[in-house]
């Protein structure tokens, strides 16, 4: 079985065959161990918040497992299959989303599928998807202390170690969900046919989610987003097509590419010194990056997005001609929603047309439904008469993006730009965001009463209260609030206005 066929059955397999799809491989390795310990004597057990520590016990476990099996192991095997399978993986995602390095023969595959009702998109699979990517990416990531061994590792013993990480990867995701949700409760039940470990809440998240998906409007490619891109290109010397033109020029029907050093890239790719220095940061593996929440896919550290790496004791550059496309593909995403360090001038760029062009068509409508005080990005940080007040609190917005006056109420909105979360980790993670952003506007409103008089004088009207919220450039249908701050998207702002304002 070729690795194409391996993948195939990893995300689509239904517990059928040898090989059973990667979710209910790792949900059979946490069984295995829960049975260890005895937990499954009723055939099931329920994990709420107060027993959510045995989960970190089983992973102490299955680490162990992931070292000790990778010890036995030539670690330079292990990172070449890695990137093989990385390389594979890619080479379906550009299939699937009709990109230009499509792969005829698969793209012909998933319109087979689709004829028979088989929708790759669909949820279940791209989480899949999501689930063996992040196993990859951690196997490799764990070669960098593994110890060196010459024994060669067999295509099983590999698929192993896969399962073995996304079993440890779905521990983290369930933790991390009730460690957000006190009240979820998780059934693992070994005799359930189907999905073994589930929620009824986090099942309800998953079908939102599915929503959102298919609600998805996002635009990376319109005539704003392409001045971004440009202008980030003439500071940084490189975007999604300079790497397009060298993939096209240096492959030549390759699918590893092997380079001498960074200084040879930096030729190829006619980047300055300082240039180079930030495509190392923005395209390079990087060992250090990938610590924190590593179960939540990791834009700064991904085979599929950094596809540059070292293998051990090797000072040459390697990096697979699909990983390469996929990660030119996310790097409009990267740029667009400042994942990536970047000059604080192009920051400030893209929040002004991508963040907040639609700031003054609110102002403008909101004026026409009546005279009322109303204005948009008000820096108190720049005002001397509330300046002193703004320093010396933390996390705390300086900057006000939308403010009007409501009866005797003064509204306030923060703006945020948050891309469509494409898992349910994605989803927790831009709810985190949210409840952060809710956090500073409520410490805000309590700056502003305790000192209304000096922020009646700033603001140029009035008020007696003050309520706070978050518009959202683009619908989360399944979000609304967020530590008791009302989230709403700019459309269904645009839509009710009336009852708004």
């Amino acid at each position: 079985m070729n690795n194409s066929e391996i993948i195939a059955n990893l995300l689509l397999s239904e517990g059928e065959g040898k090989i059973g799809n990667i979710h209910e491989n790792a949900e059979q390795i946490i069984i295995n161990y829960m049975e260890k310990m005895r937990l499954l004597e009723l055939n099931y057990f329920n994990i709420e918040n107060e027993n959510k520590s045995i989960l970190m016990y089983i992973k102490k476990y299955i680490l162990a497992e992931i070292t000790d099996q990778m010890s036995k192991y030539d670690v330079n095997q292990i990172q070449s299959l890695c990137l093989d399978f990385a390389a594979e993986l890619s080479r379906i995602s550009c299939s699937l989303y009709n990109h230009k390095y499509k792969d005829i023969k698969l793209k012909e595959l998933f319109d087979l599928a689709a004829f028979l009702g088989i929708d790759i998109k669909e949820n279940r699979y791209q989480e899949r998807m999501g689930l063996l990517k992040e196993a990859v990416n951690f196997i490799f990531y764990n070669t960098r202390n593994a110890n060196k061994c010459n024994n060669s590792i067999t295509i099983k013993q590999f698929m192993n170690l896969i399962n073995l990480e996304a079993s440890v990867i779905i521990l983290d995701q369930i933790y991390f969900s009730l460690n957000n949700d006190p009240q979820m409760s998780i059934v693992i039940d070994k005799c359930w046919k189907g999905e073994k470990i589930r929620s009824q809440k986090l099942q309800s998240e998953s079908k939102k989610l599915e929503t959102i998906k298919n609600q998805e409007n996002e635009n990376l490619y319109g005539e704003k987003e392409q001045v971004i891109i440009d202008k980030f290109e003439e500071v940084m010397g490189f975007s999604d097509k300079t790497l397009e033109v060298f993939i096209d020029k240096y492959f030549n029907g390759q699918d590893e590419l092997k380079i001498n050093n960074k200084y040879k890239l930096a030729s190829i790719l006619h980047l300055s010194q300082k240039q180079m220095q930030n495509f190392e940061n923005i395209m390079f593996f990087d060992f250090d990056k990938i610590r924190k929440q590593k179960f939540i896919k990791n834009e700064n550290c991904s085979l599929f997005t950094t596809p540059f790496v070292h293998k051990n004791s090797d000072t040459n550059l390697y990096v697979m001609k699909y990983n390469l496309v996929e990660a030119a593909m996310y790097l409009r995403k990267r740029i667009i929603y400042r994942k990536i360090p970047m000059k604080r001038k192009l920051s400030i760029l893209i929040k002004e047309l991508r963040n907040e062009r639609e700031l003054p068509k609110i102002k403008e409508r909101i004026l026409e439904k009546g005279k009322r005080p109303v204005g948009i990005n008000k820096d108190f940080g720049k005002d001397m008469r509330t300046k002193y007040l703004i320093d010396n609190e933390k996390k705390i917005p300086h900057e006000i993006d939308l403010f009007y006056k409501k009866d005797d109420t003064l509204i306030i909105y923060d703006l945020k730009d948050y891309e469509i979360p494409f898992s349910l980790a994605a989803l927790s993670k831009v709810k985190k965001k949210l409840n952060g952003e809710a956090g500073k506007l409520l410490r805000l409103k309590k700056l502003i009463l305790e000192n209304i008089d000096c922020f009646i004088e700033a603001i140029g009207f009035e008020f007696n209260k003050v309520n706070v919220g978050i518009l959202l450039t683009r619908d989360i249908n399944n979000v609304s609030n967020a530590c008791g701050v009302d989230v709403l998207a700019i459309q269904e702002f645009n839509d009710h206005i009336g009852e708004y304002i």
